[in-house]
């Protein structure tokens, strides 16, 4: 009796693991997204606006050091696993004294500027990297497949070690990410 049961046991899990590798396959692309979804004839998404809302928003918030800005909204899935990997990147990189900063999109108490310039951000997990009062980095936290640990990815980490050379402005990437809704937040 043990035996048939455990053969019948055996065929169903050969006949339903097809469908568990597709519904896996499915989840994981629907955590796999573009950070800015791609259209025709889309425009750069940090232009000038972006530009001048971040001056603004560091006149007002003025910092001598290098400091990150970690953009979240608190129901994404992605917020968690993106925060080790950048705290992560944080210790492995040779910068010493990079202050970690956490702001979430859906605070109320987010200060005028600020809010302004999250209104430009497609997407969340984001990242915005300040050397000196100075925007250096505006972007994905990381790119790859399910929100990738590899130090080497965290391109706001690494453009605060590599020596100056402007703004580095990133749109592009695949990895997990949610949008920014932009309507009021029902509790």
């Amino acid at each position: 009796m043990k035996a048939a049961t455990y053969d019948r046991a055996l065929v169903l899990a050969a006949l339903l693991a097809p469908f568990a590798v597709i519904v896996l396959a499915k989840w994981r692309s629907s955590l796999e997204t573009s950070y800015v979804p791609v259209e025709p004839g889309m425009a750069r998404v940090f232009g000038a606006s972006f530009e001048a809302k971040a001056a603004e928003w560091l006149r007002e918030e003025p910092y001598d050091g290098a400091r990150l800005v970690l953009v979240i909204d608190r129901d994404c899935p992605c917020t968690n696993s993106t925060r080790v990997a950048l705290e992560s990147a944080i210790r492995a990189s040779s910068r010493r004294g990079v202050e970690l900063v956490v702001r979430d999109v859906t605070d109320p108490a987010l200060d005028a500027s600020f809010r302004e310039l999250v209104r430009e951000v497609p997407a969340t997990p984001t990242l915005l990297a300040v050397d000196r009062g100075e925007l250096v980095y505006a972007g994905p936290v990381n790119a790859g497949s399910w929100c990738t640990t590899r130090v080497s990815q965290v391109l706001g980490v690494t453009t605060l070690d590599a020596p100056g050379s402007g703004a580095v402005l990133n749109w592009l990437g695949e990895g997990c990410y949610c949008r920014v809704s932009r309507g009021p937040r029902v509790e």
